[in-house]
């Protein structure tokens, strides 16, 4: 779990963060992001070589 501010509240001398909590991804969610992204950076290279 990571602490994520997400807004910044500015009252005269006072700061307010907002946060949120945010949990990573799980390795199967990993696997997949990297596998879509070899495919699109595949592909935008088949293109390009045309």
């Amino acid at each position: 779990m990571t602490i994520v501010p997400t807004k910044l509240l500015t009252n005269g001398k006072f700061i307010k963060v907002v946060i949120a909590l945010g949990k990573g991804k799980k390795n199967y969610d990993k696997r997949q992001t990297i596998k879509r992204r070899d495919q699109d950076r595949e592909t935008r290279r088949l293109i390009s070589n045309r």
